[in-house]
């Protein structure tokens, strides 16, 4: 609904038990029907970061360091960095600070790599108790409450045609996910897969989306 590629999952109910069915994309299965296993990697070990590292703050990976991995490595490399940066926006507007360097993913399907589809996606931000600061920077901040179009321009080439790139980017992942994120909370409720959280997210979403879209829009300094 948003142009992020995720691996197809079913929500539903075993007796009293909600579950979330999510299938695998990295098995294939040939004309014989062998399964094989897709070769993976994060890029906590596609930068040879321990796994304990996985947040910036900690050491791991930032957004610049895996945006150089896929435009030295992979197979479709300016595909590759847009996707990657489509990924962080999402990931922004939803209130995950918990998308780490382990949770994104080199899959080879072909002789090199490409971004895996997308994981692990929550909202952390819905949570009180959990902390706020991303698990990689915008320009030089953790802090989402203090991004400005500013920070997310240190992201990408210091030219105006990249800049104005990655504010159309930024405004239409922000209005695609404040478009949709309601209609989604209606569908799971519908199959009684409803939540009070569901609204929190929401609030969160739309938060950040008209947040984005007014600084963009208004702030002629950026």
């Amino acid at each position: 609904m948003v142009g992020i590629e995720a691996p197809d999952v079913e929500a539903g109910w075993s007796d009293d038990a909600p579950y979330l069915l999510v299938e695998r994309y990295d098995r294939v299965t040939d004309k014989g029907g062998v399964t094989r296993r897709l070769h993976q990697e994060d890029f906590c070990q596609a930068s040879g970061t321990a796994p304990e590292a996985r947040y910036e703050r900690e050491g791991g990976p930032g957004i610049p360091s895996c945006l150089e991995i896929l435009r030295e490595h992979g197979l479709r490399p300016a595909t590759g960095q847009l996707d990657f940066l489509k990924k962080v926006i999402f990931n922004y507007l939803i209130g995950n600070a918990d998308a780490h360097a382990k949770n994104f993913s080199l899959l080879y399907r072909e002789r090199k790599p490409e971004l895996a589809p997308s994981y692990d996606l929550l909202s952390t931000a819905v949570y009180p108790e959990l902390s706020k600061k991303m698990p990689m920077k915008i320009g030089k901040k953790y802090n989402p409450e203090k991004i400005f179009p500013r920070d997310w321009h240190k992201l990408v080439p210091d030219t105006a045609v990249a800049r104005k790139n990655l504010e159309e980017l930024l405004l239409t992942t922000a209005r695609d996910c404040l478009e949709n994120a309601p209609a989604l909370k209606d569908s799971l409720e519908k199959e009684t897969i409803g939540s009070t959280i569901f609204a929190d997210i929401c609030s969160v979403i739309e938060r950040r989306a008209k947040l984005v879209e007014k600084q963009i829009k208004n702030n002629p300094d950026r």
